[in-house]
């Protein structure tokens, strides 16, 4: 019995070792969306062990204050990301935001801002790696996103490009970052997580394309296809007849734009030559600037 609930035991820590191991770089979206995942579930951890030490430092008035805070924060988070207060169940209430790229954005953003608040109150002379910003109430869960293109298409084959430095947007700040189009609040496209260990690594360009008369969106990585490529059916679904803006979200909302004038971040919407060929049919989104 000893050596079976040892050998569970390792199990369970070598698993945990290759899930963190696999999430170091992630490159899929299923691998990608799991990894986010995770992040949330285990925030529920690490916020309460950082709250617990917090109140353990403090008199009662401070514990009765920050208690007040978390609760408020707790309210606000969900209010700002729109969740669904009526779902109970963690991994449900994790899935139905890992199923909205906006809610993925937001709730990150949410919580590592509250985790690096929290670590200051603890250690409130070690030196900071963010800077921890408070939610405005006015801050929508869309954010009307961090960068779109003005134009609209409605119809038609279009391709557009990204450049991740993920060293120096590491070293900027980890983060996670949503590429796609968008219509009326909804989007679908690919997300990509910057971590500490990308520090030291290449760039990775994604290309986009999407086709607006067929209602199929395609992502590449590095110039591969990752889900299909474009004139085949799979990649993702897009509904056809609607008015789409090529769109990107960071959940580093403070540092985005720090992002893009170190050149860190790089959009290309066509304004300039695109690194990879544009798939035969296609054009680039181009046009207008970008807001």
């Amino acid at each position: 019995m000893k050596y079976r609930v040892l050998f569970i035991v390792l199990s369970l820590l070598m698993m945990s070792s290759l899930h963190a191991q696999q999430c170091d770089s992630p490159t899929g979206e299923k691998e990608t969306r799991a990894c986010v995942g995770n992040e949330l579930r285990d925030s529920d951890h690490i916020i309460n062990e950082i709250y617990s030490k917090v109140m353990a430092s403090l008199n009662e008035p401070a514990k009765t204050k920050l208690r007040t805070e978390q609760r408020a924060w707790l309210k606000t988070r969900d209010n700002l990301c729109q969740l669904d207060k009526k779902i109970h169940d963690r991994d449900a209430w994790i899935e139905s935001i890992l199923g909205d790229y906006s809610k993925t954005i937001c709730v990150v953003h949410e919580t590592r801002t509250r985790i690096a608040a929290l670590k200051t109150m603890l250690n409130p002379s070690a030196p900071s790696t963010s800077a921890p910003v408070q939610s405005q109430p006015d801050h929508q869960v869309d954010r009307a996103y961090d960068g779109k293109r003005s134009t609209i298409h409605t119809t038609g084959k279009w391709y557009f490009e990204f450049t991740l430095n993920q060293s120096e947007i590491a070293a900027i700040m980890p983060t996670v970052i949503v590429l796609g189009v968008a219509e009326e609040g909804h989007i679908t496209g690919t997300m990509q997580i910057i971590s500490g260990h990308n520090v030291g690594e290449n760039s990775v360009r994604i290309g986009i394309a999407a086709d607006l008369d067929n209602g199929k969106f395609y992502h590449s990585r590095n110039g591969v296809w990752m889900d299909g490529a474009p004139g085949s059916n799979q990649g993702g679904d897009l509904k056809t007849g609607r008015n789409y803006h090529a769109i990107f979200m960071v959940s580093a909302s403070e540092q985005r734009q720090q992002m893009l004038d170190s050149g860190a971040f790089v959009p290309n919407f066509g304004d300039h030559p695109l690194a990879y060929a544009i798939p035969d049919g296609y054009s680039p989104w181009r046009n207008q600037h970008l807001q």
